[in-house]
């Protein structure tokens, strides 16, 4: 019965009276991620320096080129040509596994390979002008961008600016092919602190006009049409551009 004698539910002032209020800052709370990039660098650097560089090849060739149905693709190394996924069983690298799937810290997956080997990614694409398939594919083609905009990019960029420009992009992508990476893309940057929660309150993502956007590789090129998504608030202008796929 004595139950029945106590208040389901207590006002603030009740509340705020008997438990104080205590200041701490927000990096007190522990993102329950389990990647640990020192360790798993430290395991990187057990390899052999030609493993390394084979290892190197596929984050880039995947970060490019693109994976899909399980297929990897290959690299050469000197007259061979190699399948990558012949590298990654012979060097334990754990892949084709569920984006959401857990590992050990220290443990080397194909996502956590990319993602460590960003800045080797996004050297590749300044010195070689070589787009990704994500840049060619899904951007609006600002080539200020281009070393920035590849899977895993999100784990390099450092601004306002171009964290926005990798949420439009892997907008159309999920406009186009069904996907959510916009709100894997969401905790990364506020994880990292690089847009406050309070910008995906005030932006959404919606479409706007189909865009053509002028590309350099005009050889063997296709033009098709593409929709195009764009966060409010954005600093990007919205116009009538081109988009372009390799055939």
């Amino acid at each position: 019965m004595e139950n029945f004698n106590k208040k389901q539910y207590l006002d603030s002032d009740f509340i705020l009276k008997n438990i104080k209020i205590y200041d701490f800052p927000p990096t007190d709370l522990i993102s329950a991620d389990t990647y640990n990039e020192e360790m798993i660098m430290e395991n990187f650097l057990k390899f052999s320096e030609n493993d390394q560089v084979s290892l190197i090849k596929c984050a880039i060739h995947i970060a490019i080129i693109g994976y899909g149905n399980k297929t990897y693709g290959k690299i050469r190394e000197g007259d061979k040509v190699i399948d990558i996924i012949d590298i990654f069983k012979r060097l334990n690298i754990l892949f084709n596994k569920n984006i959401n799937e857990k590992y050990d810290s220290g443990f080397i997956s194909s996502r956590r390979l990319i993602r460590l080997l960003r800045y080797h990614i996004s050297t590749f694409i300044e010195k070689t002008k070589r787009p990704s398939y994500l840049w060619f594919k899904y951007s609006d083609h600002d080539e200020s961008k281009m070393n920035i905009c590849f899977p895993g990019g999100e784990h390099l960029v450092d601004n306002h600016d171009d964290a926005v420009y990798l949420l439009n992009t892997y907008a159309t992508l999920d406009v186009r092919q069904g996907t959510k990476f916009v709100e894997r893309l969401t905790r990364v940057f506020i994880a990292r602190q690089i847009l406050p929660p309070q910008f995906f309150l005030q932006n959404v993502v919606k479409p706007v006009e189909k865009q053509i956007v002028t590309t350099p590789f005009k050889s063997s090129i296709k033009t098709t049409s593409m929709p195009f998504v764009q966060f409010i608030g954005s600093t990007s202008t919205t116009t009538t551009t081109s988009t372009t796929s390799t055939s």
